[in-house]
């Protein structure tokens, strides 16, 4: 349900929904951050404003219907106010932050995210807005909202939230004029990678089993750089963490790989898996048996 309220600092009309009532927001025309009312306050509210109104218009020498119509000619000026609402953040654990993007500060991201409405953004919101670093080197790349996307599919799939992260892994991305699944992007399947290294995360059976799916919505190439990543953690594990929790982990992500695998593609995952791992790691090559 659509209604209209007035902001209380700067009087500006602003056209909202019902759902978004309570919430806080920074106001498009003055910048000060408002509360949403209810569409019955907002009704009260005009109702009790309207001599105020008046004296406010004088005193600015606007009328204030005509700050209404230019309210309505801004086709964004929900969108704007929206992007800037305070949602509910989870901070999330930092251990791989530094890794991944190359920052060593903490990283909130929106508790309970729409995942599809999040990425679908004409503009994505930098992870780290007052962080300059951040803003630069998003700047700077080829295409500033790509490196946002796959930034924030990378936050996402370490959020507290399993349906977040599996929202997440079924996002199809364009690629050079083409859809492929978001765990085909390199930055998003690195990620998946160093996550199945993680001994903690087959204690999350939901999103282990999301992760493994979902690489084999990818390509043998991606499934090998994946592999390789695996391979090198054993060989030089993350710091902190132990080898043998590694090695185990490992072992877990490359048997429920095995035992997913399409029959189609069977044959060439484990060409894949014996040419990354049997020379230094050949006792978590998954088969037994001579091929």
């Amino acid at each position: 349900m659509l209604f209209y309220f007035n902001c209380p600092e700067c009087g500006l009309e602003i056209e909202a929904e019902k759902e978004w009532s309570s919430s806080e927001a920074e106001c498009p025309g003055c910048e000060k951050v408002i509360i949403i009312p209810t569409p019955e306050e907002a009704a009260m509210q005009k109702e009790a404003d309207k001599d105020s109104g008046k004296v406010q218009a004088e005193e600015l020498g606007t009328p204030v219907s005509e700050t209404a119509k230019l309210s309505r000619k801004n086709m964004g000026i929900w969108q704007k106010l929206l992007k800037k609402k305070k949602t509910q953040t989870v901070e999330l654990d930092d251990r791989w932050v530094e890794r991944a993007f190359g920052i060593d500060q903490p990283l909130s991201v929106p508790m309970s995210p729409d995942i599809p409405d999040f990425f679908i953004q004409d503009e994505l919101p930098y992870l780290w807005p007052d962080d300059n670093n951040h803003v630069k080197m998003i700047k700077a790349s080829k295409d500033p909202q790509f490196a946002l996307l796959t930034r924030w599919a990378v936050a996402f799939l370490h959020h507290t939230d399993p349906n977040v992260i599996t929202a997440t892994l079924q996002l199809q991305v364009l690629v050079d004029n083409d859809y492929v699944p978001i765990a085909e992007v390199e930055n998003v399947a690195d990620e998946i990678g160093w996550l199945l290294c993680d001994a903690s995360l087959y204690e999350r059976k939901e999103v282990c089993e999301a992760l493994i799916m979902a690489l084999w919505e990818c390509s043998d190439s991606t499934i090998g750089n994946v592999l390789d990543i695996m391979a090198l953690n054993c060989l030089n594990p993350p710091h902190g963490c132990k080898k043998d929790r590694v090695t185990a982990a490992v072992k877990k992500a490359l048997k429920k790989l095995a035992d997913t695998c399409p029959e189609e593609r069977l044959a060439k995952f484990k060409k894949l898996v014996k040419a990354k791992f049997q020379k230094d790691n050949e006792e978590l090559v998954p088969w037994t048996r001579k091929d």
